[in-house]
């Protein structure tokens, strides 16, 4: 059954490569959090053994998908 979980998670997520998505991160700068709004092309997908699995966006920096807040797939136009 634990397998099965795993393969569908990891399904899911390869599945996010080359769709448009948005998200909100969180930035802690200095002793503050801020939220920065993440919008635009799934190009880079890490996949980790720990489950700490990563996505870049447009080709830039990579986020922990389990620090993302609001993610969704936006409908291709």
């Amino acid at each position: 059954m634990k397998k099965s979980k795993i393969n569908q998670e990891l399904e899911s997520i390869i599945n996010l490569m080359g769709e448009q998505v948005s998200f909100v991160r969180n930035v802690k700068v200095k002793d503050e959090f801020l939220s920065e709004q993440v919008q635009g092309q799934v190009t880079d997908i890490v996949l980790s053994l720990d489950g700490n699995h990563q996505v870049s966006v447009e080709g830039g920096d990579f986020f922990l998908f389990s620090d993302l807040v609001e993610f969704q797939v936006l409908d291709s136009i």
